[in-house]
């Protein structure tokens, strides 16, 4: 009389083994008939809900590949491979360390041991019909709808970090621009130009939401406190004259008469700059720092210029010839164009040529961002 043991060779009892002999009654439905590789998909994004380790999982791929079906869910599902044949699959995995993994996986529930009597794995061939000891995968479909839910949790939780990392990037930049602006009127913060700083370098780090919803209470707390101190001096420019404002407002806009140079001398015009930075969404991939003033943007460009394959002679030629101001909008405009030039630093320097002839127009250039993100804008 064939009788299926409970428990493994000399081993613990786990709760798995008590839901498999527990036998199909239990069980709500029939275990589905699943894609193992799919599954195991899911599985490896919902891996921090069953507590297991990506190496850990590595070994129940192997197991997995054992398997001579594409599916989980229907036939015998006992894999029986020697410790030497999963090593030599885990690309030379030690037997010790694949042995701990397994145990893992075990008590995660995710594998059933099922020892022969003397413990070895091998599969009975003689009865009607042939069983098998090794490792039992019939948990993956029977769980199948307990990894589905955690791995569509998990994506949230994913979806929902990355949103709140956004917001306090965004916080952080806001920051800096009111600080940048306190600075020029005179009330400069130290204390918090150090929570910014702060905040960018945390940003470099993988965070955790109760971390991120720390920094996001401090940038709070921060913005409202800088612009309570800026209250007086926007009351103060608010009372300027209609005349005053209008001038303002203009310089708002694209002013194609005041060449780049003349407004890279003159910071009260740095409106120009503003448009680039506005119109060139590609450079805040690049370069995560906002950009406050054409110093930052030279800065910046020097850093781009290997990026798009633009070498250090052409790049240095181009500031000869051009001007420190006009080479970095040269460079930060062509990012934008990117995929429609061939060849970046001959172009760049086919570019620094018409500089030397009189015929190249920084603000032309910054016109044509601005007409070409319109047209792309719905």
């Amino acid at each position: 009389m064939d009788y299926t043991p409970i428990s493994p060779f000399q081993r613990p009892l786990t709760c798995a083994h008590l839901t498999d002999a527990a036998g199909p009654e239990s069980l709500p439905e029939p275990m589905p008939e699943l894609d193992k590789w799919a599954l195991f998909r899911e599985l490896t994004v919902a891996r921090d809900a069953f507590g297991v380790s990506s190496r850990e999982l590595t070994v129940l791929q192997a197991l997995l590949s054992f398997h001579p079906s594409a599916t989980l869910g229907r036939g015998p599902m006992v894999v029986f491979p020697s410790n030497r044949a999963i090593c030599e699959r885990l690309n030379g995995m030690a037997c010790s360390t694949m042995r701990r993994h397994l145990s893992r996986l075990v008590e995660a529930g995710l594998l059933i041991r099922r020892d022969s009597p003397n413990g070895k794995r091998y599969v009975r061939r003689g009865a009607a019909v042939p069983t098998a000891f090794g490792f039992d995968l019939s948990p993956l479909p029977r769980m199948s709808a307990r990894i589905l839910s955690a791995a569509n949790a998990a994506r949230e939780a994913e979806r929902a970090l990355r949103a709140q990392r956004e917001t306090v990037s965004l916080m952080r930049r806001d920051l800096a621009a009111l600080l940048a602006l306190a600075e020029a009127h005179g009330v400069p913060d130290a204390p918090l130009a150090d929570l910014c700083l702060l905040t960018a370098r945390a940003l470099r780090r993988k965070l955790t939401t109760e971390k991120l919803d720390e920094i996001q209470a401090e940038l709070t707390a921060a913005i409202d406190g800088i612009q309570r101190k800026l209250g007086p001096v926007i009351a103060a420019d608010s009372g300027s004259s209609d005349a005053q404002n209008e001038q303002h407002q203009q310089r708002t806009e694209i002013d194609h008469s005041v060449p780049v140079q003349q407004i890279a001398e003159n910071p009260a015009q740095d409106c120009t700059l503003l448009c680039l930075t506005e119109n060139c969404p590609s450079l805040e991939t690049f370069n995560p720092e906002p950009i406050q003033s054409w110093p930052d943007l030279h800065a910046a460009a020097d850093r781009l210029c290997a990026s798009m394959g633009i070498d250090r002679p052409a790049w240095e030629e181009a500031r000869q010839r051009m001007g420190a101001t006009h080479a970095s909008v040269a460079v930060v405009s062509m990012l934008e164009r990117f995929s429609e030039i061939r060849s970046p630093g001959a172009y760049l320097r086919a570019l620094a040529k018409r500089a030397m002839e009189g015929r190249f127009d920084g603000a032309g250039m910054i016109a044509a961002l601005a007409k070409r993100r319109a047209c792309l804008l719905p």
